[in-house]
């Protein structure tokens, strides 16, 4: 029960931080490129990919994707800041982004945090544990064949020089 209530937590924190996300996503792209399609492209070329890579890393499925997901939090940083800026523009330019910043820097905490500690718990510990005994089996299998076929060789120099 306490796990399932550790993702359902760590799954609604995350969920705010991309509903966040994608806000502040499609209002930067949209000022940027004055067009509704491009910002929702861009938003799926970015934000999307770094979702697939999570879902791909969690389901233990080999994908180049998968390292984009650490990129997730840092993908919403520069939008989510110019939002920020945007709404806090009121109160004056140097007031709205050190409010921004630290509004941004503090979300993206709590995005990676969040990110992070839904990962661990969906993640399977002992998948992840057996993909990396597999990984070092091969290097140190490859590693002894190195040292095999080196032997090989230096005994038949041995046995020239005889």
């Amino acid at each position: 029960m306490k796990h399932v209530i550790g993702i359902v937590g760590h799954a609604a924190i995350a969920a705010t931080m991309l509903a966040w996300s994608l806000w502040a996503g499609y209002t930067f792209w949209y000022d940027l490129l004055l067009s509704e399609w491009a910002a929702i492209g861009a938003l799926l070329a970015l934000d999307a990919v770094a979702i697939w890579g999570f879902v791909m890393h969690a389901l233990g499925i080999p994908s180049p994707f998968a390292r984009l997901r650490h990129a997730l939090p840092l993908l919403s940083a520069l939008p989510l800041l110019h939002a920020l800026h945007a709404l806090a523009a009121h109160a004056g330019d140097v007031t709205a982004w050190l409010v921004a910043g630290a509004l941004t820097a503090l979300l993206g905490v709590i995005a990676w945090l969040a990110w992070r500690g839904l990962e661990a718990l969906l993640v399977d510990a002992q998948t992840v544990a057996l993909v990396e005994i597999d990984r070092r089996a091969r290097a140190a299998e490859a590693q002894a064949r190195r040292l095999s076929s080196e032997a090989a060789a230096a005994l038949r120099v041995l046995a020239v020089m005889q």
